[in-house]
């Protein structure tokens, strides 16, 4: 079995952006949710229009303030 940061690197060698995860347990430290129950509230809310809208926008505006330097 590989671990949690051989997968992060395996991710990272391919691509992905994995610097940034969440874990059902920062539901849960807030909220009495199963795991299930936290694993779908953390879904919801990373998949929302908003925040999908908002990492897009932040990543033009990052872009953009690069490329004017």
């Amino acid at each position: 079995m590989i671990t949690i940061e051989e997968a992060k690197e395996f991710l990272k060698q391919n691509g992905y952006y994995v610097d940034n995860l969440w874990h059902i347990d920062d539901i849960q430290q807030n909220y009495d949710l199963s795991d299930d129950d936290a694993y779908d509230v953390l879904g919801r809310a990373m998949q929302s229009e908003y925040i999908m809208s908002e990492i897009f926008e932040t990543i033009d505006q990052v872009v953009e303030e690069e490329i004017n330097l």
